[in-house]
Parts: structure tokens; C-alpha cells; sequence
């Protein structure tokens, strides 16, 4: 899945960027339609091997049908990082991401079943020209939206992005 370009809207007008995206690729208000993935129960299962949480409620649909979310469901975290996968294979930001930053919000709004697509989109909330000036930091915010149309998870993070042109250093 590594295309050669990416598309990106901001209001009604699409931009074609061909990947990696650099910091002056980037605008507030772009956003980017990215595919939509699979949560399958094996992933699921692999994301708990992984991390140790192998709770009940992500592997015991009988156990979890009693819990407040009324059965089985994805770590909510798992949701989120499948999101820098699907960036990954896109080629999205390769060799030019330099550091995730943090994150600064992170919700799950509703629950993620085994088997649920989740289809998500990524916006551009804020740029920032940091210092070295060979990088930026962008504030992206990003959705998922599952298979019934719901926001199942949606926060926001920063990463430093390489810039393409470097600017001279002021001294």
C-alpha cells in the first residue's frame, strides 16, 4: 500500500502530495482521508501478548458481555497505533518524521469490536518551525471512525517533521 501520491483537502479544494511528506507540505486546516483497517481478534490477541494486557475484557466475550461494554472489545491504544501503521505503508512520512513528541489528548468515545473497521482521517491542527531550523513541529489531530459512521477514538499529537529546504540559522 505505499502510493505514489497522497491526497489532501482543506475545505472544498484536494492538494496531491507525492510521499514523504516534508514540514512545508503541511498547512493548518489539511486534512487526509487515510484507508481503512481491519481490527481483527488476532490482532487483538497479538497486541496483548505484546504489551501483557491480556485482560479479560479484550479476550473473554462471555466475561465481557457482563462488563458496561457489553461484550469483547480492542485495546483502545491498540486503536491508536494501527493509525501510525496505516502512515507507515502509506510512506506517509518516511525518513522524514524525526520524533513523535507526545500526545496531547487521546479519547476512546465508544467501544472497538473484534472484526470492526476503522477508517481514519488525520488533520493538521498547527505548525510550528522549531529550532534547529531544519524541522518543524506539527500538531496533528486525528479520528477513527468505524463501519457504522461512529467516532470511536479521536485525540491529538505532536511530531517534529523534517523540512525540505532547510533556513539559514540567524546569528
Amino acid at each position: 500500500m505505499k502510493p505514489d501520491m497522497i491526497v489532501g483537502k482543506k475545505g472544498s479544494v484536494s492538494h496531491t502530495f507525492h510521499p514523504p511528506l516534508y514540514y512545508e507540505d503541511f498547512e493548518f486546516g489539511l486534512k487526509f482521508q487515510l484507508p481503512s483497517v481491519k481490527i481483527s481478534s488476532d490482532m487483538i490477541l497479538r497486541f496483548g501478548l505484546v504489551t501483557g494486557d491480556r485482560n479479560s475484557l479484550h479476550t473473554d466475550e462471555e466475561f465481557a458481555k457482563t462488563t458496561l461494554l457489553k461484550g469483547a472489545v480492542a485495546h483502545g491504544r491498540l486503536a491508536v497505533d494501527v493509525l501510525f501503521g496505516v502512515l507507515h505503508k502509506l510512506n506517509f512520512w518516511e525518513k522524514t518524521i524525526e520524533a513523535l513528541r507526545g500526545f496531547e489528548r487521546e479519547e476512546y468515545l465508544k467501544p472497538i469490536r473484534p472484526e470492526d473497521y476503522i477508517h481514519y482521517t488525520i488533520r493538521i491542527d498547527d505548525c510550528v518551525s522549531a529550532h534547529p531550523s531544519n524541522r518543524g513541529i506539527i500538531l496533528f489531530g486525528f479520528e477513527g471512525i468505524n463501519q457504522n459512521g461512529e467516532t470511536v477514538v479521536s485525540g491529538q499529537f505532536t511530531a517534529f517533521i523534517r523540512k525540505r529546504v532547510p533556513e539559514k540559522l540567524v546569528k
